[in-house]
């Protein structure tokens, strides 16, 4: 459930730089009058920051693929246990001062059809649409919602695992993953956590908890139906209809007829509507909808027993 992590480590000796075989970054010494030495634990990035006011190491990435290798598989918090101890380690600095700075829950779900079919369905939280993640590029095909200090993505993560780290995962696995800044987690109880604290019995019912209630409040637009009797052309007007440029074109309507009442254009555009809704709800199903809040509740509930 705990992928991506940013560990702070404060009042860290420079023999640090050394033991991590860190390498001076010239251009931020130049830039900030400070010195920051980087490298790399497997796919964590490290960082030593040296100033007069501080020394500090920060450890960035995916704790999942650090310890697995890939983030598609399973990773238990037992496994989760012990990437932190081969951390420490390597590191050789007590996990009870890995002071939580971000950090991204996931879960990936296997669904039965292709994981974009569910995640065009999800339309919104907290009145904020989702988005494409990377516009105008094939890197990842997902949606995303971006808040000032929370994101929530859905992806399809077998297609990222082949695009991005040529590796194979199951087929039709979709992702779902909040990412949280310090701020965001919080003020959701993370508060002050160690990675000794991270994986204990109070933190994981908490991140449990907060992937199933904002999965619950999402808005979703199901347009999924049964086509008998409903033409192709009444399919897409019923798909105009639902989207958010509808009313830009029924503001259009209303100018039109201000100034020519006679042709009463919003009118009749209004009375198509009802019409149209009034012969097509009946034969939506919520058949997509329906399938990722089933897998989603089965691999929520699994969560706890791993």
């Amino acid at each position: 459930m705990i992928d991506r992590i940013k560990f702070l480590i404060k009042d860290v000796d420079f023999d640090i730089v050394e033991r991590l075989d860190l390498t001076l970054d010239a251009l931020y010494k130049k830039k900030y009058e400070s010195e920051v030495y980087e490298g790399n634990i497997g796919n964590l990035t490290i960082k030593y920051r040296k100033s007069s006011e501080d020394k500090i190491l920060t450890i960035n990435g995916s704790l999942h693929k650090y310890y697995k290798g890939n983030n598609f598989s399973s990773f238990t918090i037992d496994e989760a246990k012990k990437a932190i101890l081969q951390l420490e380690e390597k590191v050789g600095i007590s996990k009870d001062r890995f002071m939580v700075q971000n950090i991204e829950l996931g879960l990936n779900i296997r669904m039965p059809r292709t994981p974009m079919k569910y995640i065009y369905t999800i339309k919104s939280y907290k009145f904020k649409d989702f988005i494409p993640m990377t516009p105008y590029e094939t890197k990842v095909m997902g949606y995303r919602c971006k808040f000032t200090n929370y994101e929530i993505k859905f992806y399809d993560k077998t297609y990222d695992a082949k695009v991005q780290d040529k590796q194979i995962a199951p087929k039709n696995t979709l992702r779902y993953e909040i990412k949280m800044k310090n701020k965001y987690a919080t003020r959701k109880g993370f508060i002050e956590v160690t990675a000794e604290k991270i994986f204990d019995g109070i933190y994981l019912p908490k991140a449990k908890r907060l992937m199933d209630n904002i999965f619950k409040e999402l808005d979703f637009l199901d347009l999924s139906c049964n086509h008998e009797g409903i033409e192709p052309n009444e399919v897409k007007e019923y798909f105009f209809i639902k989207s958010d440029n509808y009313k830009f074109y029924i503001e259009y309507l209303k100018e039109l007829e201000e100034k020519d009442p006679k042709k009463k254009v919003y009118k009749n555009a209004m009375d198509a509507k009802r019409r149209l809704v009034k012969k097509v709800r009946p034969n939506l199903t919520g058949e997509l909808t329906g399938e990722l809040k089933e897998k989603f509740a089965k691999g929520i509930e699994a969560l706890s027993k791993k």
